[in-house]
């Protein structure tokens, strides 16, 4: 069983939630800040990624990213009342010596070469969000596909030939 704490409170900012899940040994926090501005951090231990050789958990990663995005979204109009256009930054830092494992070894790719993303800090191209109606999978699929090129992969293979998101 997981152990976990959380702390949400007011601060000079706005309002900030913390959680800590002391198992797998990640933390994180939202910082909601009064101009609308919101945060999201989830850190994560490298201490599992190095027993796989750094290998970052590609579908989980994911899976996390399209799930906060819904997750604040809903916050955002529901709770906030927050309007339109809202801006999405995504960030992963102190990757460097990172990789994503090869998603099925059928695949046919020119270079065989495993490629750590070699960067310290992986900043991606914001999204603007111009309506709550959107498909977090559809609008992360250049931010996907860009993360999975930063590892030597011509893009992201958890999308179907019709641009779906689809867990494999």
């Amino acid at each position: 069983m997981r152990d976990s704490v959380c702390l949400q409170t007011y601060d000079f900012d706005g309002l900030i939630h913390f959680h800590e899940i002391t198992e797998n040994k990640s933390f994180g926090y939202v910082q909601l800040f009064t101009n609308g501005i919101i945060e999201a951090v989830s850190v994560r231990s490298l201490e599992s990624l190095e027993r796989t050789n750094m290998s970052l958990p590609i579908i989980v990663l994911e899976k996390q990213i399209v799930t906060k995005l819904k997750e604040h979204l809903l916050f955002l109009k529901e709770k906030l009342k927050v309007e339109l256009p809202i801006i999405f930054y995504l960030s992963l830092l102190e990757v460097e010596k990172c990789t994503i494992l090869r998603p099925d070894p059928s695949l046919d790719f020119e270079d065989e070469e495993i490629h750590d993303f070699g960067r310290k800090i992986l900043n991606f191209s914001k999204i603007i969000i111009a309506t709550f109606d959107i498909v977090p999978e559809k609008i992360l699929k250049t931010t996907f596909d860009k993360l999975w090129n930063a590892a030597g992969y011509p893009r992201s293979f958890h999308y179907n030939e019709k641009e779906q998101w689809i867990e494999k």
